[in-house]
């Protein structure tokens, strides 16, 4: 009934406003980008109506800001990465995850709402307080759910422009020291823990990207108001 109401309402009310403008169609371009978002994260170009780049979303880990006084590190969320804060300085004492709770980044891509979160205390930019403390990084999950592991690292400190980092598995194996450097004309430079460490300029300078196509974590509550990680495939610009 209410439905009727509103359709006569309508009806009745068209008499009392002047005819409307006929709408001319804009002309779109359609643009086929030919790699899946299923596998490839894909970096886009705006102006130029073009492919910047393109990666696997397996290819990297972590990702460090080369911009902003916070010097923030993102996890790769295309594949279900969290992390977790042990409270512990004691690299080699942590060999299992003592985590009572695992973090995943704000699916907002809020700085402020990472899982590493402030791992170093930059209030005073000339004398910088590094805790060390050790975290647990889960390295999430392939798109059929087969596990990648986890490693845990230290953020040791950050001087010109440069991230060290110490890392290893739980077991102590596989340790490594690392140095990140960064580019500023990038948001962030993307690191892989495989072979000891790889730095990778996936992510283009800023000036050449606007949109990249890509899957990435997000949290859903069931009917049952339980969390539940889940992928969405969308893009995120610059």
């Amino acid at each position: 009934m209410k439905y009727s109401t509103i359709l006569i309402l309508l009806f009745l009310l068209t008499g009392c406003f002047p005819e409307d403008e006929p709408v001319v169609p804009l002309d779109i371009d359609i643009v086929e980008i030919p790699y899946s978002m299923y596998d490839t994260q894909v970096w886009y170009n705006l102006h130029n109506m073009s492919v910047t780049s393109h990666n696997s979303f397996l290819d990297w880990d972590l990702g460090f800001e080369s911009k902003g006084s916070e010097h923030h590190i993102i996890l790769n969320t295309s594949r279900f990465m969290h992390a977790g804060n042990t409270g512990s300085s004691d690299f080699y004492g942590i060999t299992t995850n003592p985590c009572d709770t695992m973090v995943y980044d704000d699916s907002s891509g809020d700085l402020n709402k990472t899982a590493i979160g402030k791992w170093a205390d930059f209030s005073d930019p000339l004398n910088p307080v590094y805790p060390q403390k050790v975290y647990i990084i889960d390295l999430g999950s392939d798109n059929n759910g087969l596990p990648f592991g986890s490693k845990k690292i230290t953020f040791d400190s950050f001087n010109n422009n440069v991230y060290s980092i110490h890392f290893s598995n739980l077991d102590g194996s596989d340790e490594h020291y690392f140095e990140v450097g960064t580019d500023p004309a990038r948001s962030f430079t993307l690191f892989s823990f495989n072979n000891g460490g790889s730095m990778f300029q996936f992510q283009p300078p800023d000036s050449d990207w606007d949109l990249c196509f890509t899957q990435y974590s997000t949290i859903l509550f069931d009917d049952n108001n339980v969390a539940t990680p889940y992928l969405v495939r969308e893009f995120i610009s610059t």
